[in-house]
């Protein structure tokens, strides 16, 4: 049986408040009793855990990265001899190891390596534990959805041989959009619930690019746009309809 944690006593609010993320905080997080604290230091120990659980977040993409690399490693999947998708070729280990489903792995690789490549003030802000695991990823979706277009003309253009000052353009052309992207977001995130992140994200994508804005919209209603029915116990049916906004 090991030797019980020594106890850190009983701490204050503001003593909470002023460890910042990282091994230290949950050090003092296991050995506090919240039982003990007065209810505005309970109230900052459970303010500790939410900062912990940002810093874990970062790490954790640091390893997804180092894993499975910055850049997507593909194999071709195929399915009765067709060739169905891509998908990455590390994506299974982390379904195996982690129970996570096929959508899950392909998402936290794109938003870890989303992280590690394009955003970094999100990054720091992560380690800071000034963000959330959900403002974590609403930020790499929208980092991803910013990126889109101007993705497939660089994968475009790289198929295409085109000349080295097309694709050294349209990076810095990208790299551009990300940073007014961070400098809009990552500040009003650090200080906003998640549901007013996303708001606040929408805004910058259709002000930073808003041809890239229309263009995507236009394109997710053709793509994305459908009703489905389904049939319900007793007679009853479930209309279900992803339309535009409008």
């Amino acid at each position: 049986m090991s030797d019980p944690v020594p106890s850190v006593g009983v701490m204050q609010a503001a003593e909470l408040d002023a460890i910042p993320p990282g091994v230290e905080l949950a050090r003092v997080l296991v050995e506090l009793d919240p039982a003990l604290l007065d209810p505005a230091a309970q109230l900052s120990y459970i303010a500790a855990c939410e900062r912990n659980l940002g810093w874990q977040r970062a790490l954790q993409d640091n390893a997804i990265v180092a894993f499975a690399g910055a850049n997507p490693r593909n194999t071709v999947y195929w399915v009765n001899g067709d060739e169905d998708a891509i998908v990455d070729a590390r994506r299974s280990d982390l379904v195996a190891e982690l129970n996570w489903s096929e959508g899950q792995a392909h998402r936290r690789i794109s938003e870890a390596r989303a992280l590690h490549s394009d955003l970094p003030s999100t990054r720091d802000a992560a380690f800071r534990g000034l963000l959330s695991p959900a403002h974590i990823t609403a930020m790499a979706q929208g980092a991803t959805q910013l990126t889109a277009l101007i993705d497939e003309a660089v994968a475009e253009a790289r198929a295409t041989n085109a000349p080295a000052h097309v694709l050294d353009d349209l990076r810095t052309g990208r790299a551009t959009l990300l940073a007014r992207f961070e400098s809009r977001v990552v500040p009003y995130a650090c200080d906003q619930g998640v549901a007013r992140c996303r708001q606040q994200i929408r805004r910058a994508l259709a002000s930073i690019d808003p041809a890239g804005w229309a263009a995507r919209r236009l394109r997710a209603k053709r793509e994305q746009s459908d009703v489905h029915l389904d049939h319900m116990p007793n007679g009853l049916s479930m209309i279900t309809a992803i339309l535009p906004s409008e």
